[in-house]
């Protein structure tokens, strides 16, 4: 296993639009990797070399080694294979695979945090128009949004996704003077991308916790320095509703109660319960809520029955799931499982 100071030089070479080139180094470590611009001096240490941000892209990259190709549809099917074999995994993975064999139509889906889309098979559209489209070989990056329409459309395959939830604090280190916010960034999966998204999937059968992390914030690092740096704009101050939506999600099966709440939020239980009236929901509301969008996400990423995920997040009975689930997602569980069926 390569460490931080047994560095593995490999080249690469940078066209310009001209057909100008310029040669790096291109260093991978289990750890991380980076590109490099070597020094003239005989004198330095691989450790002085000047760090660069460089573009890349299937167009004008050429890299040596057979780490990165233009040969989209093959890496796309490449990675959509390993990312079945580990999402098979016992392990507590750091992203998820959604997949479907017929078309998906799911309203009011909650977004709690900032969401990664890779979409390396069939399309998704988002809103209630259709206003953003997704194809096989892009991504979607999603703000903190309380619900959104979607749609997951089959093409000759499966339709097949992966998708990586950020924590607020990942995007502490990117600067902004502007206090707008931004719902969505879009753009297509480059090479450079492919590869680190390809490195955390299979990272993720056996790395500790803590390189993860790491891992997951470098693909933030790549999509901001490839010309995606609005990445900044994206996300929003989360909400007092939004608060307690992720802390019931992290144990739907909990009845929590007002006092729990304070507790955590560091509030008394009457301006609680006055700012949330302010925001328009409730305690019951957000609660019935967050367990069935942890319902959603069991029946898109595990095949337990429909009664073992009602007990999973809390409700007492399958048919009181199951009904609560068509008033929010207008569709029933066993109408989303019958999507990801053969016929």
């Amino acid at each position: 296993m390569w460490g931080s100071g047994n560095i593995r030089p490999l080249k690469i070479c940078l066209m310009g639009r001209k057909g100008q080139s310029e040669s790096v180094g291109f260093n991978i470590s289990c750890f991380s990797f980076y590109l490099v611009r070597r020094s003239t001096s005989k004198s330095r240490s691989v450790s002085e070399y000047e760090s660069l941000h460089i573009v890349l892209s299937a167009y004008d990259v050429k890299i040596f080694g057979g780490f990165v190709s233009n040969q989209k549809g093959t890496y796309l099917k490449d990675l959509i294979a390993t990312a079945k074999s580990i999402s098979q995994s016992t392990r507590d993975l750091p992203f998820s695979v959604y997949t479907s064999r017929k078309e998906q139509v799911i309203s009011n889906v909650p977004i709690v945090k900032p969401l990664l889309i890779f979409v390396l098979s069939g399309t998704k559209t988002l809103g209630k128009n259709n206003s953003i489209t997704c194809s096989s070989g892009s991504f979607v990056f999603l703000s903190n949004n309380p619900k959104i329409d979607m749609r997951n459309i089959p093409s000759q395959d499966d339709y097949f996704a992966i998708l990586v939830e950020f924590e607020f604090s990942d995007f502490d280190s990117f600067t902004s003077t502007s206090r707008s916010t931004i719902k969505h960034v879009e753009g297509e999966i480059s090479p450079l991308l492919q590869y680190s998204l390809e490195q955390f999937v299979n990272f993720s059968s056996f790395a500790p916790q803590e390189l993860l992390k790491n891992r997951k914030k470098e693909i933030l690092e790549i999509l901001y320095n490839s010309g995606h740096n609005n990445l900044a704009h994206l996300v929003n101050a989360q909400t007092l509703s939004e608060k307690i939506y992720s802390l019931i999600m992290s144990s739907p099966q909990e009845n929590w109660s007002v006092e729990e709440f304070s507790e955590r939020l560091f509030m008394s239980a009457s301006t609680l319960r006055r700012r949330l009236k302010a925001e328009g929901t409730s305690i019951i509301e957000l609660r019935n809520r967050a367990r069935l969008g942890v319902g959603l996400h069991l029946l898109q990423t595990t095949v337990k029955s429909i009664g073992d995920i009602a007990e999973l997040c809390g409700f007492q009975s399958q048919s009181r799931f199951s009904e609560q689930f068509k008033i929010l997602f207008n569709m029933t569980p066993r109408e989303l499982r019958k999507t990801k069926m053969a016929d």
